[in-house]
């Protein structure tokens, strides 16, 4: 089974560094791996433990024993109680049976208690993946528009190196300055610094993207590009107020708060159990054998059967005086419960603000992307002019760097705008 388990591990890893992860599969991957997850799941595991425990604790609880013993030299015999200078064995046989029969309905409420705790626990499981997944969806986006950018760099250094080519031969032909080469030469080492740069973010922005998903291969990481479609479509706004609540009722970090709060209530009840007296009852039975009884009239059966006695009681036991411990536990318990309802009341503002600022973001990114297509478009007029006038030696290379930094900067905008518009509708469909 171990051998089974490891070579389901090994060709995990080894798809995974072999193909391009595709968003989902990162998603996955991330919490699959991630520390975080697994504690809380681990932290699960050791409450319902506990909850097991709690209720097998109801029921009553028996004992038994068997000892022998060798005792030598001057020893007291135990039917003259006298002493005896010879050796003695001895047997002993018991058994006993406990049971609490009522303790303040401590039990009962602890078992509650622990019941919340484990509701509360799972949904804080689904809230790390939840936020898990957006972090991811972001970090993923980041990365693609990162490799955007290194192709608009890259394009912009092929495209200044052809410019460059046309000067020398516009130069022959005497239609330019020689220094105009000088200018290119300039614009095609910050054409090349520009493209150093943009791979370095796009590293940072790799090691970023392996960090969320604690990846543990050699081999870099790399993913699946998306071929962004046309997006005109504006997705559904929260503003019906029933369903934006009920969006809201159901996030796993609001319902594990709520869980907690009814966990408080059930540790209030618990504290009060201390006021109320605790019954339990309890029975049994000993009997024991020894050497030094006449063989023939205690023989080892006949002397168990002989030496057999048996009790049964029953113990109530009330509080007096516990020197404030009470009054102590209350108090803590009702503040606990007051922590509580603060906690759900911050986690409800915060799901809110964390939609709404989803939705803004979604809405903000789509004006954006409508406004960038606007403006690149007219910029890849404006360059274009400009090369025929570059050509014809009416304008200048300074003035034709500007007209191109600024279709590239278009370029580049309008590449990150089409991948926020996709993700960000992507991170407000993990509400939805």
């Amino acid at each position: 089974m171990k051998r089974f388990i490891l070579l389901a591990l090994c060709l995990t890893t080894t798809l995974a560094t072999a193909q391009r992860l595709t968003l989902e599969q990162c998603i996955r991957y991330a919490q699959t791996n991630s520390p975080d997850v697994q504690g809380r799941t681990l932290q699960t595991r050791r409450d319902e433990a506990q909850l097991i425990q709690l209720r097998q604790s109801q029921w009553p609880s028996a004992n038994g024993s068997y000892s022998q013993g060798l005792n030598l030299g001057r020893n007291i015999d135990p039917f003259t109680n006298v002493y005896v200078q010879q050796t003695i064995h001895s047997s002993s046989l018991g058994a006993t049976l406990n049971w609490n029969v009522f303790n303040g309905f401590r039990t009962v409420n602890q078992i509650r208690q622990t019941e919340k705790t484990i509701q509360a626990d799972v949904q804080d499981v689904a809230a790390n993946r939840f936020d898990l997944g957006i972090q991811v969806t972001l970090a993923y986006m980041q990365l693609l528009q990162q490799q955007a950018v290194i192709t608009i760099a890259e394009n912009a250094l092929s495209l200044i190196e052809k410019q460059r080519q046309r000067a020398e031969v516009l130069i022959r032909e005497g239609q330019l300055a020689l220094a105009t080469l000088l200018d290119l030469d300039a614009q095609l080492a910050t054409a090349k610094l520009d493209l150093s740069t943009a791979r370095n973010a796009h590293q940072l922005a790799r090691l970023n993207l392996e960090s969320l998903l604690n990846w543990r291969s050699s081999e870099p990481l790399t993913i699946e590009p998306i071929s962004t479609p046309e997006l005109t479509a504006k997705p559904p706004p929260l503003t019906n107020l029933m369903l934006a609540d009920r969006i809201v009722q159901r996030q796993p970090s609001l319902q594990a708060a709520r869980f907690r709060l009814e966990s408080a209530d059930a540790g209030l009840a618990l504290a009060k159990a201390g006021a109320y007296p605790t019954v339990s009852v309890g029975a049994g039975f000993g009997t024991a054998y020894s050497s030094v009884a006449a063989r023939d009239e205690f023989r080892f059966l006949n002397q168990l059967w002989y030496n057999l006695g048996q009790y049964v009681r029953a113990t109530v036991s009330f509080p007096i005086f516990d020197a404030g411990q009470l009054r102590f536990q209350l108090t803590q318990a009702r503040l606990n419960r007051q922590s509580a309802i603060i906690q759900v009341e911050r986690d409800h503002q915060r799901v809110v603000q964390a939609i709404r600022q989803a939705e803004a973001a979604c809405q903000i990114s789509l004006e954006a992307l409508t406004n960038t297509r606007i403006v690149t478009e007219s910029r890849r007029l404006a360059y274009e002019g400009a090369v025929v006038r570059f050509e014809e030696g009416l304008l200048h290379t300074v003035e034709l760097e500007t007209y191109r930094n600024s279709w590239l900067k278009a370029q580049t905008d309008l590449a990150k705008a089409n991948y926020e518009v996709f993700f960000r509708k992507r991170v407000l469909g993990f509400y939805q």
